[in-house]
């Protein structure tokens, strides 16, 4: 029997032609056609003239080596699995041949959103190559696929320990043991849903905790006796002993009345003519060891009558000690050692002292080593181990690079789609590209336009020559304006227009 595929209208159809060799079972076909059987493609009978055709609609279904091309999850593969197991136990359900299945993932069409897939049931009593072993077959699945490494894969080798253990494959069985793993994956996923949750409501009771402020009770507050200005009570000031060194305040004596001035004392209150009056704050501020003397010193020439010469004076003043002295200062001038401190210093008049600080000013410069300075070109090619393009001195502006410099084209080059609705760039950057609106199996989704199918078409790279094949869409893929048969390569150029649906492209080798 030979296969072809036809489309008709927007639908897409695997037409079988029966030869006058080939003896039709016309028990299984009116089982088919009076019967949905879920895991079976559905069948259409015609018959032109003397030939006779049986039709499976195959529309937005993609055939099983397509699906299982690339990495492939748990998902995919239980699916289709459990599709295939479905399909064998309803055949005997049925009363079906089971060997007039064909189990070859050419023919085995898969729903790339549900990932549940249908079988091709031929009633030929005849002529039809016997089914291989269906432990082998499963094998062949499990062997010839690339499995998602990100995902836990303990599931494989449960497979493949049930395949390799039993000695005589038990459908029933294998269906439990697919329910099984099914199973365990959802509750996995459960598992780690609520994990997800937990964690989210820990962090935001962390989170109000954190930042939610103590509630204080307001009448423990108020029970507290809070010590009121009003109320305060002063207690006396005990004054403690002063050390040495602190200023001691002699007792302020009461003021003198007229009430308790004693008998013949008519001076009492009054003050001398060249005396003046001290504040507090001035004898505060003033009062020390080295001003009493002074002041007693003072009070003594004063009621001597005796004045100190201008001699005396600038002795005083030179005697006196300045705030700090350069040649014999306790920090270190760049460059030059630390001088050491003589022993005695004999004093200096200002003018000595102004000079020896220029001086040692000098011989700091003198001793200091002068670096040379930097030109601009030295400082700005310094980038540590960067290399420069061009080595040219200018940095402002752009460098331009010698024809030796010159980027190499790539020998290989990447072709693109360009989507002329909103003029995207679509990279065709895998050997067999997807285009389609089913996003967890697609390589370029488009989710915006409901005439696109889920699987729409495949862009195939070949070497150096690009290909598109239609994936049994519903409205069908168009090349300039043709429409193309599904499930057959057609060669694209640079330029050309590519349509799914209605989505315009075009395509760009260059």
């Amino acid at each position: 029997m030979i296969a072809k595929k036809e489309t008709q209208g927007i639908y897409s159809y695997l037409v079988f032609e029966i030869e006058d060799a080939d003896e039709l079972d016309e028990f299984s076909l009116g089982m088919l056609s009076n019967n949905d059987i879920e895991a079976l493609i559905p069948l259409v009978f015609t018959q032109m003239d003397d030939k006779k055709y049986l039709k499976y609609n195959i529309s937005s279904r993609v055939p099983a080596s397509e699906f299982f091309a690339g990495i492939v999850n748990k998902k995919r593969l239980i699916g289709v699995l459990e599709s295939i197991v479905d399909a064998l136990i309803s055949s005997d359900e049925y009363m079906l041949d089971s060997e007039s299945m064909l189990l070859d993932l050419d023919y085995i069409y898969v729903d790339v959103s549900t990932s549940k897939a249908k079988l091709v049931y031929l009633p030929v009593s005849n002529d039809i190559e016997k089914n291989q072993d269906v432990s082998m077959f499963f094998k062949e699945i499990m062997f010839s696929n690339q499995f998602d490494q990100t995902e836990n894969c303990d599931y494989v080798a449960k497979l493949m320990n049930f395949l390799n253990s039993s000695s005589s494959f038990n459908v029933y069985n294998f269906k439990q043991l697919l329910s099984d793993i099914q199973l365990e994956s959802v509750s996995t996923q459960s598992s780690k849903k609520q994990n997800i949750n937990v964690q989210k409501q820990n962090s935001n009771i962390s989170s109000q905790t954190q930042k939610a402020e103590p509630i204080v009770n307001r009448t423990d507050v108020n029970s507290v006796q809070q010590p009121k200005v009003n109320s305060i009570q002063k207690e006396p000031v005990v004054r403690q002993n002063i050390p040495d060194n602190r200023i001691s305040v002699p007792p302020v004596q009461p003021p003198v009345s007229a009430m308790n001035v004693p008998q013949g004392a008519t001076n009492v209150g009054k003050k001398g003519k060249d005396e003046k009056e001290i504040s507090m704050f001035h004898l505060l501020m003033h009062y020390s060891k080295e001003n009493k003397e002074k002041y007693r010193q003072q009070k003594q020439e004063k009621n001597s009558g005796t004045k100190k010469s201008n001699n005396v004076n600038k002795k005083d003043k030179n005697n006196t000690q300045a705030p700090f002295s350069v040649p014999g200062a306790n920090f270190s001038v760049p460059g030059l050692e630390t001088p050491k401190m003589q022993d005695s210093v004999a004093p200096q008049s200002p003018v000595e002292n102004k000079n020896s600080y220029v001086q040692s000013v000098q011989n700091a410069q003198q001793n200091v080593i002068m670096q040379p300075r930097k030109s601009y070109a030295d400082v700005a090619a310094d980038f540590g181990e960067t290399t420069i393009l061009g080595g040219g001195a200018d940095f402002g502006g752009t460098t331009v690079l010698s024809e030796q410099e010159t980027p190499i084209k790539p020998t290989h080059i990447i072709p693109y789609l360009i989507r002329l609705k909103n003029n995207e760039r679509i990279l065709i950057n895998k050997p067999r590209y997807r285009l389609g609106k089913e996003k967890s199996y697609v390589d370029y989704f488009i989710g915006d336009n409901a005439a696109v199918s889920r699987s729409h078409a495949d862009i195939v790279t070949n070497g150096e020559e690009y290909s598109i094949i239609d994936m049994n869409s519903t409205n069908h893929t168009y090349v300039n304006n043709q429409m193309i048969q599904s499930g057959v390569e057609v060669k694209l150029n640079d330029g050309d227009k590519v349509k799914l649906g209605n989505e315009e492209f075009e395509f760009k080798e260059r």
